[in-house]
């Protein structure tokens, strides 16, 4: 998988969700759809540590845990 393939992902999530307006709520979906999408594993502290309503972060943890 390539960086491209992950801004694509990406890309397609904020496309079809609605926003939420808890922040939490907001980390936990994000979180959860890079776990079944890109078949993740993310721990509490990666939840907590970064703010996973934004593009970017999604596409930096992505990046880390898929080592790309």
């Amino acid at each position: 998988m390539t960086a491209n393939d992950i801004d694509s992902i990406i890309d397609e999530f904020y496309a079809s969700r609605l926003p939420l307006r808890d922040p939490a709520l907001s980390a936990l979906e994000a979180a959860l759809f890079l776990e079944e999408c890109l078949s993740l594993t993310l721990t509490d502290s990666d939840i907590a540590s970064r703010d996973l309503g934004s593009r970017e972060a999604l596409r930096d943890i992505a990046l880390d845990k898929l080592g790309v």
